[in-house]
């Protein structure tokens, strides 16, 4: 994976958890890949430099303050 593609693929996790309701916060380097922590409810959003992404993020976000 290049590394335009490894952006494009964390864009399209951030997108993807925002519309979610999630509030990640910036990637960071992790052992094996990349991980993403939402503020609102702790759940993490995970990939490697492969393109495979695994997360634990719900499809709704029901974290702190969330009223839905």
């Amino acid at each position: 994976m290049t590394n335009q593609e490894l952006k494009n693929a964390i864009l399209e996790a951030q997108v993807e958890a925002t519309f979610q309701g999630h509030d990640i916060g910036a990637f960071e380097a992790v052992d094996n890949g990349y991980q993403a922590t939402c503020r609102l409810c702790g759940g993490t959003t995970w990939l490697n430099d492969k393109g495979l992404r695994y997360s634990l993020l719900e499809d709704a976000c029901e974290g702190e303050g969330r009223t839905t």
